[in-house]
């Protein structure tokens, strides 16, 4: 397989699973210059059939035979969470490199043999935090490690969403314990305590509460903690499904010598001690961006997808770690079992 060189040939995709996610995926991998979508497995018929239809191109129930295709070397594994495993593991024995949708895994556990099924394979695995390539969030991290906070005192992620009864309806998983391995935090709320844990580090100890509080779900729709990070600074977490009519997500980091607020991708607050001329520009960042997935999925768009698969592209050109490998895709899921172990 060729995977270098200016006229490279491009590297072939397929989807596993062909629900909302696996549309996502399917619009950011034709998006790109590198990369064809080839094929699609769901074994939804009905789904399968709709996903190929639209791009053109063949479609299988069977999962064997689809990871038999040799002119598939990625695969985007877009299943109900708690079948990333068993997925994944077959597509790396198949020698396929891995896009998982987040979590990597409903356990550290299983996220952990994931990590292994991909090393022993010698495959690259990559699990999707599109958030971490938003332009607010790259402008933070660059801020964080230039210093400019100095020591950092508090950190806090919220996602104070709303969905309505159908979501949970719809697919027959969302809001399992089997298939989501929780609610809100570990489906949505994820994204912002993977930010929150890359900017302020390991987390100590852990103190929290979980509720269902509006929907006839198994787990969580609402809960709060109360984190230490290694580094002595403090932090909260909230997240939410229940609130009405739902906010967008908001990360912050707070230091001795600088405050950085972030809502989706707009940055709310950019102050330090210290100013810089580049500061005026970056509290510009997003402002002209209005869609949110605050109050349905639907809003979500394809272009940060779309940069974490060239990323993993950019990686296997370059026999490189993808930016968001599986051990640092574990760290959030450790978060949130240890918030679910102290939730009471």
């Amino acid at each position: 397989m060729q995977v270098v060189g200016p006229k490279m040939q491009k590297l072939g995709f397929g989807i596993i699973g062909c629900g909302f996610a696996g549309n996502i995926h399917a619009q950011a991998i034709t998006s790109t210059k590198e990369g064809e979508l080839v094929a699609v497995c769901d074994k939804d018929k009905e789904a399968v059939k709709s996903l190929a239809t639209k791009y053109k191109i063949e479609w299988y129930t069977d999962l064997p035979t689809f990871l038999s295709r040799d002119d598939i070397q990625i695969v985007n594994i877009c299943v109900p969470s708690s079948l990333h495993g068993d997925v994944a593991i077959q597509a790396a024995k198949a020698g396929k490199y891995l896009v998982v949708e987040k979590p990597l895994d409903v356990t550290v556990e299983k996220c952990d043999v994931i990590i292994e099924a991909a090393r022993s394979a010698g495959v690259k695995l990559t699990v999707i935090f599109q958030n971490r390539f938003k332009e607010a969030v790259r402008a933070l991290r660059k801020a964080l490690e230039e210093g400019r906070f100095g020591k950092l005192i508090l950190g806090e992620a919220f996602v104070r969403w709303h969905r309505e009864p159908e979501y949970y309806e719809k697919g027959g998983w969302k809001g399992t314990k089997r298939y989501d391995g929780g609610g809100a935090l570990i489906n949505q709320g994820i994204h912002t305590i993977d930010l929150l844990q890359w900017m302020m580090g390991p987390v100590k100890d852990i103190h929290s509460k979980t509720r269902t509080l509006v929907h006839d779900i198994e787990v969580e729709d609402s809960a709060v903690a109360i984190l230490e990070f290694e580094n002595g600074a403090l932090g909260v977490i909230e997240g939410a499904t229940s609130i009405y009519p739902g906010l967008d997500e908001c990360l912050g980091i707070y230091g001795e010598k600088g405050t950085v607020r972030i809502e989706g991708n707009r940055i709310l607050t950019w102050e330090f001690k210290e100013e810089k001329e580049e500061d005026k520009q970056k509290r510009l960042i997003g402002r002209e961006e209005t869609s949110s997935v605050a109050r349905g999925a639907s809003g979500m768009s394809f272009k940060y997808h779309q940069a974490q698969i060239e990323n993993l592209i950019q990686s296997i050109q370059n026999n490189q770690e993808p930016l968001i490998n599986g051990e640092e895709a574990k760290k959030a899921v450790q978060i949130i079992q240890r918030i679910y172990l102290s939730g009471g």
